[in-house]
């Protein structure tokens, strides 16, 4: 499987099982994928093992975004196997996950996407600057007030902001539906249609 291709599988893919079935095939070209299969998140907003909640996030994602979107919805939790952790209080029996987004994007910076480099020429600088954004951000709060926002819109630019509001949605979608993670999908859906 080529980049190319599994960019295209990504894309068109309306159910996990789709994409599961080239589990093998996404391995050989994205080793590091294997550590989310069947991983607990033993968390309370996560129904779905890592794998099953990666693959929801990627098929709820609109099929008409730019290639690099999909390549960060698959990678964008791969560090959290890394970053796992016990909460601070004495009876916390939960996974907890701090940082997570800065673990991923340093695998996929200093991991992935060297090796992707080496047997597919596709990924260009503006790709992979865009994909480590995406992954290192993927779960920034966002301000309420319109003002910080427009200005954090203006900094990165309207492409990657439409792309990085996608991708909040998408994944918080695969989480359990608790009032904060629905806030989260209110505030991002605003934004998302939010046009000077």
């Amino acid at each position: 499987m080529t980049l190319q291709q599994l960019i295209q599988l990504l894309k068109q893919a309306e159910r996990p099982e789709q994409i599961e079935t080239y589990r093998t095939q996404i391995t050989q070209l994205i080793p590091e994928v294997s550590i989310m299969f069947e991983y607990d998140q033993n968390n309370r907003y996560h129904q779905y093992d890592l794998w099953t909640h990666t693959l929801m996030t990627v098929c709820d994602l609109p099929d008409d975004l730019d290639d690099v979107v999909y390549l960060a919805a698959l990678l964008h939790d791969i560090g959290k196997v890394e970053s796992r952790c016990r909460g601070n209080r004495e009876n916390d029996r939960q996974s907890h996950y701090y940082g997570h987004p800065q673990v991923s994007a340093r695998i996929v910076k200093q991991q992935i996407i060297p090796r992707l480099l080496q047997s597919d020429r596709t990924l260009d600088d503006q790709m992979v600057h865009d994909l480590v954004w995406l992954v290192e951000h993927h779960d920034d709060a966002l301000p309420s007030e319109c003002r910080r926002v427009k200005r954090i819109r203006e900094k990165i630019g309207g492409r990657l902001f439409q792309m990085w509001m996608e991708l909040q949605i998408a994944d918080a979608r695969a989480h359990v539906i608790l009032p904060k993670v629905l806030n989260r999908i209110v505030i991002c859906e605003k934004w998302l249609a939010y046009t000077d």
